[in-house]
Formats: structure tokens, sequence, C-alpha cells
């Protein structure tokens, strides 16, 4: 290594750590009794430096060793972890939040309602979303999915369409299902799944025991899997009309698409490509098209 390339690095490295160091501040300051719409205020920002930084950690990555950007990430996901969970506590939703948001997609989508459950075991309390269910699709309107937590668990055979913004999605235990979601203000955490299709943007992706499966992701950092086999990834392949405005209300920059940067962190050869991922060839890609599953030809989003 240079002494110029030691020292730019030695630079990011210490810029990183200042600029995690003053959100930490800044979330330390945060107590309870402060009025509730000035702390909704403070976590909005506190999430928009989380996302700068998560983006001047990709635009520094490919200058890094695989090491160290791995560190940075598990920093900003434990960064994310903190935020969260001290929104939980001095913000927490009105009980009577879910019951209200169920009665009113029973309103709407009575076909829907009896899909739509919390997630006790979900990481976060506030989280909802569908589990348990078998051959069935499954939607929800954009005003329920905006900024909500998610969790999709234990489905089989089902068709998950999901236009809007959600804040933090985690699903486990899929099987043979196509999930469809727009454009996720933070993370997307995935375990677990077998023969599944998933099209996803994200600003950061990991993925977990998982095989046979194909991702069409827009990803703003380095996607990341672990202990999978047979995954294919592929750039974001669903257009809907309001698509271009989600991107802009979940912070992704759609000029940066990692899709095709996967960090392996079972795989410790750094010159060898692994073997339990690999780009899926383009004429086997698939493209959708609105809400219903539709193959366009011709459109690829490359």
């Amino acid at each position: 290594m240079t002494s110029t390339k030691a020292s730019s690095q030695d630079e990011f490295l210490a810029t990183f750590k200042e600029k995690v160091a003053v959100v930490q501040e800044e979330l330390e300051k945060l107590e309870e009794g402060m009025d509730r719409n000035h702390l909704l205020e403070q976590f909005d920002d506190l999430m928009k430096q989380h996302a700068e930084i998560g983006k001047f950690l990709t635009d520094h990555t490919f200058h890094l060793p695989a090491y160290d950007v791995r560190s940075r990430q598990q920093t900003l996901s434990k960064l994310l972890s903190e935020i969260s969970a001290k929104k939980r506590k001095l913000v927490p939703r009105k009980k009577f939040a879910f019951k209200a948001m169920k009665q009113r997609v029973a309103e709407k989508k009575p076909e829907v309602v009896k899909d739509l459950k919390s997630t006790e075991n979900a990481p976060e309390e506030s989280f909802f979303g569908f589990r348990d269910e078998e051959g069935k699709t499954l939607s929800l309107s954009r005003e329920e999915l905006n900024s909500a937590d998610l969790a999709l668990k234990n489905l089989t055979n089902c068709e998950v369409w999901l236009q809007g913004t959600p804040g933090v999605v985690h699903i486990s235990h899929l099987k043979d299902c196509l999930v469809m979601i727009g454009p996720v203000h933070r993370s997307l955490l995935l375990d677990d799944c077998v023969g599944c299709t998933f099209v996803l943007a994200c600003q950061q992706l990991r993925i977990h025991n998982t095989t046979k499966t194909n991702f069409y992701i827009h990803v703003t950092s380095r996607a990341i899997i672990e202990d999978c086999h047979e995954v294919e990834f592929a750039p974001y392949a669903w257009k809907y009309e309001e698509l271009e405005e989600d991107f802009k209300v979940a912070g992704l920059d759609t000029s940066t698409n990692n899709w095709n940067m996967v960090n392996d962190f079972k795989w410790l050869k750094p010159h060898e490509h692994s073997p339990n991922w690999k780009v899926k060839e383009e004429d086997e890609r698939r493209f959708w098209n609105g809400i219903e599953e539709k193959q366009v030809e011709g459109e690829s989003n490359k």
C-alpha cells in the first residue's frame, strides 16, 4: 500500500468515526419528557444523518479493504439499532394505532384483513405484516406501509405486493414466494428463505441462510450474504406509477445501485469470486410492471 493510499484511508476512517460520534452525541441528548413533535423531528434528523454516513461509506467502498467495509457496515447497523431502540422508548406508538390500522384495512379491503397480523416475534414490537400463510396474494395500502416497520414470516407459495416506502423490513422463513417491495428507508434483513424471488430497494441488505433464490435489487451500499448458496442477483426490476417519488421519500439515490457488488462473509478468499452467488444472466431476468405480475419484453433496469 502506498503512503498516499494509506493516508487517504486513514482520513476516511477518522472522518467516518467523527460522523458516527456526532450522531451518538445527539442521540444521547434526547430524553424522556421532551415534546413529542420535537423528538420526532430530532429522530428524523438522526435518520437523515445516518443515511448520509451510509452514502459516505458507499462512496469510499472501492478504496477500502473488505474488512474495513464490513466493520463500518456493522457500526452503521449498530447505530441504526440504537436510534430505533431509543425512538421506541421515547416516542412509543400508541397502543390503539395497530387496531385502527386493521379497521381501515377491513373497510377498504376485507379480502386482505384476515392476512394482516401483528408479528409478536419480530425484533420490534411495533412491526406488523404477514405470517403463517400459504398460496395467497398479499398486499397493503400505501398509507399503511409508508415508514412502517414490516415483517414477513412463515410464508409458502405466496405473492406479496407492497408499493410504498416501509421503514425497516425483516423477512424470515419464506418458501417459493414472490416478494415485491418499494424503496425501503433503511435496512432489510432476510433469513432462511428458499426458492423465492425478491424485488427490493434499500440502503442496506443483509441475507442469511438462503438458497436457490433470485434477488432483483437496488442497494446503495454493498449487499451482504452469509451462509447462502445458489443465490443470483440482478438490477431492481419493478415499475409502478409512484416509484420515482417513493425513491425520493426513502432517500435512496437512484444513480447509485451496487446490485452486483456482494460481500460474502463466509468466503475468505479476497481474490477469488465466491461460488455462493452469481449475476443472473440477462436472458433469464424478469421485469414486472404495476401491481400485477407482467413480463415486459425488451425492458431492463441495468
